[in-house]
């Protein structure tokens, strides 16, 4: 399902998202990143299990764009399932406080 307002803006997305899978457009899965600021752009590198596997730059005009848009899909998600999703920070704010407590944590 896409979640797009517009109609139109939401034919296109699904005519993006269909040519990617008839063509074998590569997918990578990233669970952690880093974002860094540069003069005329910003990169973001993408990571898996704590390895760098890859390196997006983006103007900051492409970066707001997406960053909004990632927004309005995850605030889209919360509604429809009524849950909050945490961010890594505040996952990592509960882990510390178990770690302060005594629990021990482990990795799986």
């Amino acid at each position: 399902m896409l979640m797009v307002l517009d109609e139109e803006k939401r034919k296109v997305a699904a005519k993006i998202l269909q040519e990617a899978a008839q063509n074998n457009v590569d997918t990578l899965y990233f669970n952690g990143f880093a974002t860094g600021l540069g003069f005329g752009d910003i990169t973001i590198v993408l990571q898996r299990n704590q390895k760098s596997v890859l390196v997006l730059n983006a103007s900051y005009t492409i970066a707001k764009t997406l960053a909004i848009k990632l927004g309005e899909l995850v605030s889209f998600l919360e509604e429809k399932t009524n849950q909050k999703m945490l961010t890594t920070d505040q996952v990592h704010e509960c882990v510390a406080g178990e770690e302060k407590s005594g629990t021990k944590l482990t990795e799986s």
